[in-house]
């Protein structure tokens, strides 16, 4: 008998492979089984972000890990608003809770976690929306964000803390900025036994170049630009997409001579700690651009780059405060080396810290 066409063999023949294709194997079920594995462990549901209210689990008999409980905390750091997760501090690091604070519920807030020893991760400042972070399901996902420089305030950068704990115990925990800041204090021009002598330094522009544009919470992947903001000089396009351009460029009003000014500029920049300065990992600079005469002149410092430094570059929560004298003419390239241009530099290095304080409850 004919089926259509098709042999009676032929078609029981095909009949069995359909049939036996439809069972998986047992490389299959595993690969299955993987997939579905970590979403299962404990029988927790992963918690999904809802606005203020604390984020628990629901409690079930198979699902002991689901106790909720509070934990005090209190927070140093000056801050607008919090982001504030907390994750098993276990190999898989899932995301236990999350909550948001604006500023008017910093003082006294409420978190409620699960029961065990988490690790807190903390970022202030963020104009991160709260429902942006709804893919934040594990520590690794937060560690890939990335802020980026241009977004930043100028009175409120982006600040982070860690802190591992025993959810019922109590902690304090230091906010830190992302970034470093860099401080020309003071500036005096100082040309005795030039043919120059008595000139000043006139229509002064100070700027960063060669900086880090973008920066994640963890330090140690921040050491190299990523991407660069006025790569080798002053770009206007750079400048533009700023929220606070003031943040990188300031301008002195009036000609600087033999009396120092104290211009107190103040710079935020992203870490940039590279060992060695190449194509694709430039040194941060304070440059300070002015005339002489009718001729224009840079003077290109690298950031704490001396070779006696202990901490070379910028580094995520130090503040560099220069001290300058300009003694002669500078170089006509905003990227080029200041070695022979008898600058007379003073750098002070120190800490940069907020002093707010804020009680938060867990």
């Amino acid at each position: 008998m004919k089926m259509k066409g098709i042999s009676r063999e032929i078609a029981l023949e095909h009949s069995d492979t359909l049939r036996r294709s439809a069972i998986p194997n047992r490389a299959t079920l595993n690969y299955l089984l993987f997939l579905i594995f970590p979403a299962s462990i404990c029988g927790c549901d992963f918690p999904e972000l809802k606005g203020n209210a604390p984020v628990t689990p629901e409690y079930s008999a198979e699902n002991e890990c689901a106790t909720s409980v509070k934990t005090s905390i209190s927070i140093n750091g000056k801050a607008e608003n919090l982001d504030v997760f907390t994750f098993n501090n276990d190999r898989m690091e899932r995301l236990d809770s999350y909550q948001r604070f604006e500023k008017e519920d910093l003082r006294i807030c409420d978190i409620a976690t699960r029961t065990g020893e988490k690790t807190m991760v903390i970022i202030a400042n963020s104009e991160t929306d709260r429902y942006d972070w709804i893919d934040i399901n594990c520590r690794k996902a937060l560690d890939k964000r990335i802020f980026n420089l241009e977004e930043e305030s100028i009175a409120h950068p982006i600040m982070t803390a860690e802190q591992q704990f025993k959810a019922g115990s109590t902690c304090q925990v230091q906010l830190t900025p992302l970034g470093g800041e860099v401080v020309l204090r003071s500036l005096r021009c100082d040309f005795s036994d030039r043919t120059y002598e008595g000139e000043k330094l006139r229509d002064i522009k100070v700027y960063l170049t060669n900086i880090n544009a973008s920066c994640g919470i963890q330090t140690d992947i921040d050491k190299y630009p990523s991407r660069i903001i006025n790569a080798g000089r002053l770009d206007l396009n750079d400048l533009e997409r700023f929220i606070h351009p003031e943040m990188i460029y300031a301008e002195i009003d009036n000609p600087v001579g033999t009396a120092r000014v104290y211009p107190d500029i103040k710079f935020k920049t992203y870490p940039n700690s590279c060992p060695e300065e190449s194509v694709g990992s430039p040194y941060t600079k304070l440059v300070i651009e002015g005339r002489i005469r009718d001729n224009t002149y840079y003077y290109p410092i690298p950031i704490n780059r001396k070779k006696d430094a202990d901490e070379p570059g910028i580094r995520r929560n130090r503040c560099y405060i220069y001290d300058i004298t300009i003694t002669r003419t500078g170089l006509t390239d905003p990227d080029g080396s200041i070695e022979g241009l008898e600058l007379d530099i003073n750098l002070e290095v120190k800490e940069w810290k907020e002093k707010d304080w804020y009680d938060v409850r867990f």
